[in-house]
């Protein structure tokens, strides 16, 4: 057994991992990740996702072969840290961990041709973020990463997870937070890095598994930052915005990690604006929210606007939008001193804040509304 070794911070995204001895013999392990027996802590905002209880007994990590989680985290990382588009129809019914399970449940015996369809768009999408489809076998929490603008979206269910002893439950409950993407990428990627580079003493029948990992992780250091964004944005958008953009390539390049971290920090207006739009949005569309984006260009948020925000930074979301909502509404009323209850002058409150409101159709009806 080795000693915790662990990146991040507990208060945003922290990972814990050590390796552990396996009680099987190396006949009886799992032919591709029978190297990696491990113990592993997860924490979102101060809340130990992976803690468990079996009655009486409480316990801080999960344990299994970790190898399945580290090549999962390889093999999906530009999808997991930069996807944000939900692929199937009522995407807003909350956080991925909500809104994924849902759609999961919902599809899951679909009779006809396009349910299943909608049940596998869900899944696949599953497979790219959901902490759990990597357990192969062992009991890992209901812990999904997406990509939203310039931050990462990390929800959880507190689920059990199937096939596991009766009585055993994830502490952690539901929840989810919203944290900017390098406090989720880099503790993540040490835990990746280090995990490859520090493989645990194992038998010689392992050297080649353990040796693809490391070279896979590897691999993404090279990655291209045009990959990255085609993660975040539908292929068929990405290619419009390409055209549109011709000549303003500014607006389409992001923002790289400042280390050998494979991750984009803060997205460029282009492709963040189109990452979470619908796969059918048409060229004129595209024209005219370029426009948008090349006009704000060298704008800013006004004092007033830029003061309510900074309180908001770090704040935890809860389960469900539409109470983020109203708790907000109810904060922002009273920080303005507006009236509570009766006629409340929405477009005041936009003058006031230097927020200027401009109306137009678009041809793409999925789309209700967009800031710059």
């Amino acid at each position: 057994m080795t000693e915790w070794v662990r990146f991040g911070d507990p208060a945003t995204v922290q990972f814990g991992i050590r390796w552990v001895e396996d009680a099987d013999p190396p006949e009886r392990r799992p032919a591709n990740y029978g190297w990696s027996m491990g113990q592993l802590t997860m924490h979102v905002a101060n809340v130990n996702v992976t803690a468990t209880r079996l009655r009486q007994d409480d316990q801080p990590h999960v344990g299994w072969y970790l190898a399945t989680l580290l090549d999962w985290m390889a093999t999906n990382w530009a999808d997991l840290l930069h996807e944000e588009r939900l692929p199937w129809p009522n995407p807003g019914w909350g956080p991925a961990a909500v809104s994924c399970n849902r759609a999961l449940d919902e599809w899951m015996d679909a009779p006809d041709p396009q349910g299943a369809q909608h049940y596998a768009d869900a899944q696949d999408w599953y497979f790219r973020h959901g902490v759990r489809s990597a357990a192969a076998g062992g009991i890992f929490p209901d812990v999904f990463f997406r990509r939203v603008a310039d931050d990462i979206e990390i929800s959880w269910s507190g689920r059990p997870a199937e096939f596991t002893r009766d009585g055993l439950v994830f502490e952690s409950g539901a929840g989810h937070v919203r944290l900017p993407a390098r406090e989720v990428a880099e503790p993540m990627w040490q835990m990746l890095g280090w995990a490859a580079s520090h493989p645990p003493a194992s038998p010689p029948r392992y050297a080649r598994q353990i040796a693809a990992l490391r070279d896979k992780v590897h691999a993404l250091r090279g990655v291209e930052q045009a990959v990255l964004a085609r993660a975040h944005v539908a292929p068929t958008v990405l290619e419009q915005v390409q055209i549109a953009f011709a000549g303003r390539e500014d607006l389409i390049a992001g923002g790289q990690a400042a280390n050998d971290a494979p991750y984009i920090d803060e997205l460029s207006p282009a492709v963040a604006m189109f990452g979470g739009v619908s796969p059918d949005l048409g060229a004129r569309d595209v024209r005219y929210l370029r426009d948008q984006i090349v006009e704000a260009q060298g704008g800013s948020d006004s004092a007033e606007l830029t003061s309510l925000l900074a309180d908001r930074h770090h704040n935890p979301l809860g389960a469900v939008p539409y109470q983020d909502g109203h708790r907000f509404a109810d904060e922002l009323l009273e920080d303005m001193a507006t009236p509570t209850s009766g006629f409340v002058d929405v477009r005041a409150m936009w003058s006031a804040l230097g927020i200027d409101v401009q109306e137009a159709t678009l041809d793409t009806d999925t789309i209700r509304g967009l800031a710059v």
